[in-house]
Order: structure tokens, then C-alpha cells, then sequence
């Protein structure tokens, strides 16, 4: 026969604790597995973006190589030593030149060569200077570090990835044909 409490009244006292203490028991771990399931959920979700932002990277690192910058920013209101250079151009200088070459003059554009990497024919870099000189207001000439093209020409938001010298391209890019 039960009680209120649904307490069978042929049991002992022993024996009723018992069943009540295997009763929270049995409460106690559903309530485990339950925050056990709601952690397992919440550590998943956390590795399942991780891995995502992780692939993310590998695939952007892996898919462009390295190119110039074709934007403005950032950069300082600062003029390279000349338009021909040897050395690579600090890249907010070479930024700034976009907005207007030598601080007043027209948006720039940059001619970048990089024969670190490339085979590059003996006599480049005096065909590229001479196309550069034909253009003295804007057009600047330096190499670019583990670029990965051996030529790129940049403008303003533009770029024209060359892995051969092309004098026509150039010119016609240099025009913005």
C-alpha cells in the first residue's frame, strides 16, 4: 500500500531511503549526461569554427601568393628618394604614390620586378627603366620582394601580373588601355 508521498508502506524504512537515494541517483546522472551533451555541443561547435577559420587561412595564403598592394591604405604623406629605385619601396610610401605621384602630381603607377625568384633576362630591368623614363610625372620602378609574379604593374585598384616582359602590356596598362 502507497502513502502520499507514493511511498510503498511495506517496505522498511531502510529499504524506502534506499529506493529514494537510487531515485536521486538516477536523477543525478540523467542531469550529468544532459550537461555532459550540452558541453560535448558547445566544445564542437567552438572546434568546428576554429577548423574553419584555420582551413580559411590555408586556403587565402595558399591561393594568391604574394602581389603588390593596389590600395591606398595605409599610408603616409611621403615621397620615395627617386621614381627608379633599387631597393624595395617601404609599401606606405609606395601606397601613398597612388593618391598622387611625388605628393602633387597624377595618381601613380608602380612597375615591380622581382629577380630574387624569377630567371630574369639580363637586360630587364634596363627595359623596364626605359619604359619608366618615357613616363617621369608617375611612373615608379623598384623591385618587390618574394612577389609572386617576375613583373607587376599596380594602379590605384588595378594590377597586371606578367611572368614575361611584355613592353605592350605595360605601356597599355601605363595608359590605362
Amino acid at each position: 500500500m502507497n502513502d502520499m508521498n507514493g511511498n510503498d508502506q511495506s517496505l522498511t524504512k531502510r529499504e524506502r531511503r534506499k529506493l529514494r537515494r537510487d531515485e536521486q541517483s538516477k536523477e543525478f546522472a540523467q542531469q550529468g549526461r544532459k550537461h555532459r551533451m550540452k558541453s560535448v555541443a558547445s566544445y564542437s561547435a567552438i572546434f568546428i569554427a576554429v577548423a574553419g577559420v584555420i582551413y580559411g587561412i590555408t586556403v587565402l595564403a595558399g591561393s594568391g601568393g604574394v602581389l603588390p598592394p593596389k590600395s591606398m591604405n595605409p599610408h603616409i604623406e611621403a615621397s620615395p628618394s627617386a621614381h627608379i629605385i633599387d631597393t624595395p619601396m617601404p609599401l606606405s610610401t609606395y601606397r601613398h604614390m597612388f593618391e598622387h605621384s611625388d605628393g602633387e602630381g597624377p595618381p601613380g603607377v608602380h612597375i615591380n620586378y622581382n629577380c630574387e625568384d624569377f630567371d630574369c633576362s639580363s637586360d630587364l630591368i634596363d627595359k623596364l627603366t626605359s619604359i619608366a623614363e618615357e613616363y617621369p610625372e608617375f611612373v615608379y620602378l623598384s623591385p618587390f620582394e618574394n612577389m609572386s609574379s617576375m613583373i607587376v604593374v599596380t594602379r590605384l585598384g588595378k594590377q597586371e601580373a606578367m611572368e614575361q616582359f611584355d613592353e605592350e602590356r605595360i605601356v597599355n596598362f601605363i595608359k590605362d588601355k
